[in-house]
């Protein structure tokens, strides 16, 4: 189980990371157009892989007559809230992936309006900051799977908190860039350590009769997780940009404490207890 959550968090943040970086070759081009159709590339050759490579695994239950809309409706069946442990996983997991997306998603206008930083400079320093939070969440991701299955998984969800705190209220006081981007690592470390940890508890603790089910939901939350960062994140940048234009995306950034905070109060209830 560890080895599979830490490839499935590796895979994850460096699809985030990846995608900046494709964009940032706007910055030096001038033009979109490129980025864009290289993100729509890259979406269509990771479809064909999965489509030729990936192994459906068990034979789905039987239908019982009922059509395929009443099967994906009764996804989103109320029984679903007797699941109390999923149910706070998801709303710990939402609030942690917000903190990291407020960072990756926001970091334009936080090297533009709070570092000073010129379109060409950001184009360089996004892509030295993407390249430390890939590097930190490859170094990282394996080792916390494994360490999860000794100390727990809640353990280590905490322990990525603290870090992740630390790391996102270097960067939002940072004065200049370099401190910033030594900030950038523990905020990595922490992503990649959560995203590991918190596929493998998700994997224990639900039925596992009717885990896509399970996990097809948890991938709402996390798909929710970027909109929402960004929305508050605005809003802040707005509110405050009207008063301080460079403090704006500071304060948006010391947001991510707050996520933090709720992210691992809301994971106390969340029974770890393997299920089967």
């Amino acid at each position: 189980m560890g080895l599979a959550s830490g490839l499935m968090g590796l895979m994850i943040i460096l699809g985030r990371i990846g995608g900046v970086a494709i964009a940032s070759i706007g910055l030096f081009t001038g033009s979109f157009v490129v980025a864009t159709i290289g993100l729509g590339l890259l979406e269509l050759a990771t479809a064909i892989v999965t489509l030729i490579t990936v192994d459906e695994g068990r034979v789905a239950a039987p239908r019982d007559g009922r059509s395929w809309l009443q099967i994906a409706m009764g996804a989103w069946g109320l029984d679903i809230l007797k699941e109390r442990s999923f149910v706070w996983l998801l709303g710990s997991r939402l609030f942690v992936l917000m903190a990291t997306v407020t960072l990756t998603d926001l970091i334009f206008f936080y090297m533009s309006r709070s570092i000073g930083l010129s379109d060409a400079e950001i184009g360089i320093w996004i892509n030295v900051a993407t390249a430390l939070l890939a590097v930190a969440t490859a170094v990282t991701t394996f080792p916390a799977a494994k360490l999860s299955d000794r100390i727990g998984r809640k353990t280590m969800v905490y322990f990525t908190c603290v870090l992740g705190s630390v790391g996102m209220l270097g960067v939002a006081l940072a004065p200049n860039i370099i401190v910033a981007i030594i900030f950038v690592i523990p905020v990595g470390v922490a992503a990649g350590a959560f995203l590991a940890v918190d596929w493998a508890l998700m994997t224990d603790i639900v039925p596992k009769a009717t885990s896509g089910r399970y996990m097809g939901i948890s991938n709402v939350v996390t798909g929710a997780a970027g909109p929402l960062a960004i929305a508050i994140g605005g809003i802040a940048m707005d509110r405050v940009g009207a008063l301080d234009f460079s403090l704006g995306p500071r304060v948006a950034y010391l947001f991510a404490l707050g996520y933090y905070a709720l992210g691992a109060l809301l994971l106390r209830p969340v029974d770890e207890r393997r299920r089967e």
